[in-house]
């Protein structure tokens, strides 16, 4: 079944199911205005004022921000890194738990949320992973991005509103989000996709429906112009869904009536142990490719892959 490549083209926005163009997407879709920020590019706006301390108090001409706030009207949080730069950094496919932030047992978050989780875009851990307990389970769409893994250690939990965000796509200060390597070792590695990322700062935030912590709708933002804008669900929905061996993540859209799928298993649990599904990830994260296809990704990382990290 074709994804609806109009919306999202194959060289893909991660765990949106890859979107190069998501951006001019969200745009033409009608985007939600929503906090606004300094463009990395732009001047300091040293004479600035700002009349509504949204997430702290005001001090006689500028905001003191509460914990976890920042930005001149307290506005932002701070694991979004507003105004740093970021460069993508080479670890080994087998030591991720050594080189990933993952929220640990005993987090804040919910336990679901625990450990290292594997993005199986192209669904190769199916039906092998899924037979035993969801016979009639399958992916569904034929675009996907060269990516692996995604985790929830460097993000803000909130209680009240049962959110796990901002989740930064292309990166943290150790990381949470990796990337096949579609140059090679040595030197500096490159995938486009995170190019894509960064250059519209995407992040994510993962909010659960209720307190069972089985159904979560993703918000996605992108800046354009020194504004955060929404994606907006009547343009493009993307939920994950509880299951029996893990997450199935869905995707609808304004341009197909289908809906798409892919799996997402945890390969390394809260306690920092390998799980069951941690073998079938790391054969396809070693796997050599170089077409550049759906159905086979361009990895040349030598058995390495690429995380996005806060420059010092």
């Amino acid at each position: 079944m074709k994804a609806p490549s109009a919306l999202l083209p194959a060289s893909a926005l991660a765990i949106i199911i890859g979107s190069a163009q998501l951006s001019q997407a969200a745009t033409s879709s009608g985007i939600t205005h929503n906090r606004r920020l300094r463009d990395v590019d732009a001047a300091p706006r040293r004479l600035a004022f700002c009349g509504w301390c949204v997430h702290g108090s005001r001090s006689w001409w500028r905001c003191e921000c509460e914990d976890g706030w920042e930005g001149r009207c307290c506005d932002t949080r701070k694991e979004l890194h507003d105004g740093g730069e970021f460069a993508l950094h080479r670890i080994k496919n087998d030591e991720v738990e050594q080189n990933l932030a993952f929220a640990k047992t005993g987090s804040e978050l919910p336990s679901s949320l625990h450990g290292i989780f594997w993005m199986d875009q192209r669904g190769v851990n199916v039906p092998a992973a899924t037979r035993a307990t969801d016979p009639d389970y399958q992916q569904v769409g034929d675009t996907a991005a060269d990516e692996l893994l995604v985790s929830f250690g460097e993000t803000h939990w909130d209680p009240q509103t049962r959110c796990a965000g901002p989740v930064p796509t292309y990166g943290g200060k150790k990381g949470h989000w990796t990337f096949m390597d579609q140059k090679g070792p040595p030197g500096q590695g490159e995938n486009e996709n995170w190019s894509t990322l960064y250059s519209n700062r995407l992040y994510l935030d993962f909010c659960f429906r209720s307190d069972q912590f089985e159904d979560m709708d993703l918000h996605v933002y992108i800046m354009k112009f020194g504004v955060w804008v929404r994606v907006p669900w009547w343009g493009m929905h993307l939920t994950m869904k509880k299951t029996s061996w893990g997450w199935d993540r869905q995707t609808t859209t304004a341009v197909t009536d289908e809906v798409l799928h892919y799996p997402v298993f945890q390969i390394v649990d809260g306690h920092g142990k390998r799980t069951e599904h941690y073998a079938a990830y790391l054969k396809w994260a070693n796997n050599q490719q170089s077409t550049d296809h759906p159905a086979t990704p361009i990895n040349n990382g030598e058995g390495t892959s690429l995380v996005g990290r806060l420059t010092e």
